[in-house]
């Protein structure tokens, strides 16, 4: 057996007697093998070249019935293998992210991608409060009501500023949520809307309660030249990902927004939560 230490005794024994080079091309071993050998016979004699267990020093974790139930929870809501290994490390639950993984695959909950994907550099504003983005989703139906959500992001940190359930699109939610946000979290530079009728007159050349209202607090209205999903991007996104994860954590929004802000892990951010990067002193301007 040629990893015996028989067999590698006689192979330092013979590098002892001829030269490293003849010694490898003779049993067929790299040069860098036979030194090692030499070095652990001559510091531990004949003990130093028995072989080594390969297992690992640190053995893989054993998936628990509460590493398993919480796994499968997280998954429920769509999160990947990268974003459970952080919540879970948050329960104190060390695992690395190919263990989630492998068990995902194991229990068929992984689906197969035929080609990678595409990764685009994101665009985003660098100081939280220097952008918002606002946007109206809806109409859908609730509890055989009609109603619309309107969803206030920042666009450096994606920190979740209002979201507000309505019965109609209206200048009144816009305004009231945005005087609310404001005297939370202070005064954006700028904000950024579509060309909706609560935003932008339809008509004539007349200036809209919002644009008003903008300019009175010195804020830039930006408007999008197109009424296209990836100018709002980021709103958009949220607007799917509330739509997915409230509906099945089975939270009221109020108390999703604070998950949202606080707790849950965002990929763009480095799966740091959007608080995490909102509340720095990198912020502008300040609460009132």
């Amino acid at each position: 057996m040629i990893s015996s230490v028989t067999h590698r005794e006689r192979i330092v024994k013979y590098s002892h007697k001829n030269s490293v080079t003849a010694t490898s091309m003779v049993f067929s071993v790299s040069r860098s093998t036979v030194y090692r050998w030499r070095t652990a016979y001559t510091e531990h004699g004949r003990e130093g070249l028995r072989p080594k267990s390969t297992a690992p020093h640190n053995p893989q974790t054993v998936m628990t019935d509460l590493i398993r139930e919480r796994t499968l929870r997280h998954r429920e809501l769509g999160y990947g293998p990268q974003k459970i290994k952080v919540l879970l490390e948050r329960e104190g639950i060390k695992v690395s992210h190919m263990t989630v993984y492998r068990f995902l695959n194991r229990k068929g909950l992984v689906r197969p991608q035929r080609q990678r994907k595409k990764h685009y550099k994101a665009w985003s504003r660098e100081r939280p409060n220097e952008l918002w983005q606002m946007d109206f989703k809806g109409p859908y139906q609730r509890e055989k009501r009609t109603l619309w959500r309107f969803d206030l992001i920042d666009d450096a940190s994606r920190l979740l500023v209002a979201s507000v359930e309505c019965e109609s699109p209206s200048s009144k939610v816009v305004l009231g949520t945005m005087r609310a946000a404001v005297k939370r979290y202070g005064s954006p530079l700028q904000v950024l809307t579509d060309n909706g009728a609560v935003f932008v007159p339809r008509r004539g050349n007349g200036v809209s309660a919002f644009h008003e209202w903008c300019i009175k607090n010195k804020i830039q209205h930006i408007r999008a030249r197109r009424n296209h999903p990836q100018t709002l991007g980021k709103v958009e996104r949220v607007h799917r990902t509330i739509n997915t994860e409230c509906e099945r954590m089975g939270k009221e929004l109020d108390e999703y927004i604070e998950y949202y802000n606080k707790e849950r892990p965002h990929s763009s951010l480095g799966y740091r939560t959007p608080w995490e990067l909102y509340d720095t002193p990198r912020r502008y301007a300040a609460t009132c």
